[in-house]
């Protein structure tokens, strides 16, 4: 396997991904391996694991996660749906995540589809619900921020 492969911890299956140009917090520019399948990297009990789409639609190995480990798994895919423009399987995911544990970063997310679909109404209404649940959400602070802005 190259440097430039991701490997799903769950089945062993290996994505080449493409190379793209982040940005850091300080301004410079970092190049990441984009997978070319969806994927997720997320935080579990077991650790930090790579999830590839296969594993995650037939759920593969998910009966030793727990519930948080699962909220968190479908939260990540959900981020990696919006990041692609998939806003329905984005949302779904999002939902998912919330019927494992309630989450501000899964209600943000939800609110990120309902702006991308242009409803910025129904947007706005769910990043402060995700701000009364947890006041450091930075995803609804930022996003609030934007519509506050002259």
């Amino acid at each position: 396997m190259s440097m430039d492969e991701e490997k799903c911890d769950l089945c062993g299956k290996a994505d080449e991904g493409v190379p793209e140009v982040w940005t850091t917090e300080d301004g410079e520019p970092v190049v990441i391996q984009n997978s070319v399948e969806a994927s997720a990297v997320a935080c579990t009990s077991r650790g930090e694991l790579q999830i590839c789409l296969e594993c995650y639609t037939n759920r593969m190995g998910f009966e030793s996660f727990t519930p948080g480990d699962l909220a968190a798994i479908h939260f990540q895919f959900g981020l990696e749906f919006l990041h692609r423009g998939e806003i329905n399987r984005a949302k779904h995911c999002f939902e998912q995540s919330l019927e494992f544990k309630e989450n501000s970063g899964a209600i943000a997310g939800i609110g990120c589809c309902y702006e991308e679909e242009g409803d910025a109404a129904t947007a706005k209404m769910l990043w402060r619900k995700a701000l009364d649940l947890d006041p450091e959400c930075l995803t609804a602070q930022l996003n609030l921020q934007r519509f506050e802005e002259p």
